[in-house]
């Protein structure tokens, strides 16, 4: 057997500034802890975290530099926090990211989404200790026709749906902001575009994993609305990690982009771990939660259009950062389950966390 050697770059991240939007919610806190086992410094800036939160239950506002609670629609509040701490890396997560609640309340996700990447770029502007921003869109970016193809970097981007058009016209934004101020300055600005991401600790509501479980814990049915909805699943770290890799290849290369589509990076299953239908998720965490879990079909709202084929083409990653999930789409769910019921059993959500990060972390070991 030899070593393969670690993903990330620990001396890339010990000791680097950064400024992480969105560190009270899911992604975000899972993202604080993979930064600080990295030894950076982070400083978090976000609205307060919602009741539960893996922010909340692994403790992280005592474990990082700085906890700023900030809406990032106010723009004096935000320039203020750029100031203050001066990042050399901006890792941009904050969103509103729910799909029913932008039909809802389509403004606020406008203003959120579009407004708020204006705020922090406006904000970043002219501080000169920030080299690489990386801002997190969606899979949901697209164009979706649903003809059954992987979408590649360069396809048309657009939405059907207020949230999907809002992290269009965001990338609309940050490409703009690319050419005309970030890139005449030296800063590296990147894109990354996920799959559905599932993980221990998210308990957003109207999202399948966090509402199985709440189905889970208290013995009722999961009522599905669309059962053969098909995503791209996958494990938390498996896209973080990722997100690291895209910084840390821009951050050395600092090569100018002249295409958006360039700085794009899809995450998502590969070819031979195909996406999943929301049916067979269920059916996943039924054969490992059988005393707990079930689910039935109930009818979809009509009026809320949701793409029901969703897949992403991520070779562009596989060959040029050279990442690679390790986890399949049914792994994913698996460990996530696993996750939730430790935490159900008394474990502590931190530890938990910290030992999936250590494993994530590991080298690959490889046959010789």
């Amino acid at each position: 057997m030899t070593e393969a050697g670690e993903v990330l770059d620990r001396r890339f991240w010990n000791g680097k500034k950064i400024l992480l939007t969105g560190h009270t919610g899911f992604k975000g806190a899972w993202m604080t802890m993979l930064l600080r086992r990295l030894g950076a410094r982070v400083a978090g800036v976000s609205l307060e975290a919602e009741n539960p939160s893996l922010f909340e239950q692994a403790g992280l506002a005592k474990r990082i530099e700085a906890h700023h609670v900030a809406d990032l629609r106010d723009l004096k509040q935000i320039q203020a926090i750029v100031d203050a701490e001066r990042p050399e890396i901006v890792i941009h997560l904050a969103a509103q990211s729910l799909v029913r609640f932008a039909y809802r309340f389509p403004a606020v996700t406008f203003d959120t989404n579009v407004m708020g990447t204006v705020n922090l770029f406006e904000a970043l502007r002219a501080q000169k200790s920030v080299q690489t921003v990386l801002t997190t869109t969606t899979d949901k970016v697209y164009h979706n026709q649903e003809l059954g193809r992987h979408f590649i970097e360069s396809d048309r981007l657009g939405g059907h749906d207020p949230y999907s058009a809002s992290k269009a016209a965001t990338e609309a934004v940050i490409a703009a902001y690319r050419a005309s101020y970030q890139q005449p300055n030296g800063v590296i600005s990147l894109v990354a575009r996920a799959g559905n991401i599932v993980g221990g600790g998210d308990w957003a509501h109207d999202r399948l994993i966090p509402d199985a479980v709440r189905a889970a814990f208290s013995h009722t049915p999961l009522s599905v609305r669309s059962p053969s909805s098909t995503r791209p699943w996958q494990f938390v770290l498996d896209a973080l990690v990722g997100y690291l890799m895209l910084i840390e290849t821009g951050a050395r290369q600092k090569q100018i982009i002249a295409d958006p589509n360039d700085a794009a990076y899809n995450f998502g299953p590969l070819p031979d771990q195909p996406s999943a239908a929301v049916s067979e998720v269920c059916s996943w965490i039924a054969e490992i939660w059988p005393e707990r879990f079930s689910w039935n079909v109930v009818a979809a709202n009509s009026a809320m259009k949701e793409s029901k084929l969703l897949q992403l083409d991520s070779r562009k990653a596989v060959d040029v950062l050279g990442w690679q999930p390790r986890m399949s789409s049914r792994e994913a769910v698996i460990e996530s389950i696993s996750w939730y019921k430790a935490v159900h059993s008394g474990s502590d959500p931190y530890e938990l966390c910290q030992q999936q990060i250590e494993h994530r972390l590991a080298p690959v070991r490889t046959s010789i």
